[in-house]
């Protein structure tokens, strides 16, 4: 897999924070050279001297009798990628086991994290791309926008009473699509239509809460436009109220 994949390899290290630890690593890094003859780096996640203080690990008792090389010396012959130093005999000896298998899955996932699958860097390199060129937008017509803002709250005010007059697919309420277009006036004027459509608003709510998604603008006119017909009749309804005031919060 070495050999096959063009991008930089590199070796992620858990292990134990003593000489057999670091043995391994270094073992495993030169293997993976050898078998691929390919150069590769490796980044010693844990256990590391900082870990020792900040997850409050206990020290293990060095085994008498047992002989330990020149950790150092080992480190010397791979190429790490950690700013600081990974091993400090000083401080004793730590078994990985002794950090909280959670942690040590976040510091795996915080790594990975650094390095995603070319297709989404693409996607993600894409987006910025496209989100900085209505920035840009947005800045070169700053003045006209913060015209069109000083002068939004008349303005909609008048453009909801002219839409209140207009004609909405009938889709929109939940009614059948041969409908073709209704009058939300005349909607309005049907009990059992109102509260059919004031029941279809509420499911599409539900399904954009659930699938974690803002009512778009179109939805929210929908409610306000029906909200507002309802009102001019004369008439209240409670479910639409609550729908109203969800789009105020939403907003």
């Amino acid at each position: 897999m070495v050999q096959a994949d063009p991008r930089p390899t590199i070796l992620v290290n858990l292990g134990d924070h003593d000489d057999s630890g670091i043995e391994i690593m270094r073992d495993t890094h030169n293997s993976i050279e050898e078998l691929s003859n390919q150069s590769i780096k490796t980044q010693r996640l844990a256990v590391l001297h900082g870990h020792v203080d900040e997850f409050d690990l206990a020290t293990r008792m060095i085994e008498k009798g047992r002989p330990h090389a020149d950790a150092e010396a080992r480190l010397d012959q791979i190429t790490l990628l950690n700013d600081g130093p990974v091993y400090d005999e000083d401080i004793g000896h730590f078994d990985l086991d002794a950090m909280d298998p959670n942690v040590s899955r976040d510091l795996v996932r915080d790594f990975l994290h650094q390095f995603p699958p070319a297709a989404t860097l693409d996607r993600i390199r894409a987006r910025e791309r496209r989100e900085q060129r209505q920035i840009d937008k947005l800045a070169r017509h700053w003045p006209t926008v913060e015209r069109m803002r000083a002068i939004s709250s008349e303005r909609s005010k008048t453009m909801v009473k002219m839409t209140i007059r207009a004609f909405r697919p009938a889709r929109s309420f939940g009614e059948p699509r041969s409908n073709g277009y209704v009058s939300v006036m005349g909607l309005v004027n049907d009990e059992e239509r109102l509260a059919k459509a004031v029941a279809h608003l509420q499911g599409v709510l539900r399904k954009l809460t659930l699938a974690g998604k803002p009512p778009s603008t179109a939805f929210r006119l929908q409610v306000w436009e029906l909200r507002l017909a309802v009102e001019r009749a004369g008439k209240h309804n409670p479910d639409l109220e609550t729908l109203a005031a969800a789009m105020r919060d939403e907003g």
